[in-house]
C-alpha cells in the first residue's frame, strides 16, 4: 500500500479489523526545505494508542525504515495511524 500524506490532521493507513499484514513501513520526507515531525501508532479497539514514533523527526529528502516483526489488524484489532507535525508536511508512505 502506497500514500502521499500532506496535512496535520491524523491519517488512518489501516482501518481497525482489516486483515492486511505488514512487515516494514517506509515513510519518506518528500518537503522541498523542511524537516517533518512524525506520530506513526496503533490504535486498540479499546482506544489506547501505541506509538511505534513519536515526534520523530525525518530531515527533508531522507526515507526512514521501520521494520515491524507482524502487525496484522484482523488479529489483534489494531488500526495502524499517522500524525505529521505542520500542515505543509508531505511524506510518502509505503507498507509491505
Amino acid at each position: 500500500m502506497r500514500f502521499s500524506i500532506s496535512s496535520a490532521l491524523t491519517q488512518p493507513l489501516i482501518e481497525k479489523d482489516h486483515d492486511f499484514p505488514v512487515s516494514s513501513i517506509y515513510i519518506l520526507n518528500t518537503h522541498a526545505s523542511d524537516d517533518v515531525s512524525v506520530n506513526l501508532y496503533m490504535q486498540r479497539a479499546g482506544g489506547n494508542s501505541i506509538y511505534i514514533l513519536k515526534n520523530t523527526s525525518i530531515p527533508k529528502g531522507v526515507a526512514l525504515q521501520i521494520p515491524l516483526l507482524s502487525f496484522d489488524g484482523s488479529l489483534n484489532k489494531d488500526g495502524l495511524f499517522v500524525k505529521l507535525s505542520a500542515a505543509d508536511s508531505t511524506v510518502d508512505i509505503i507498507l509491505t
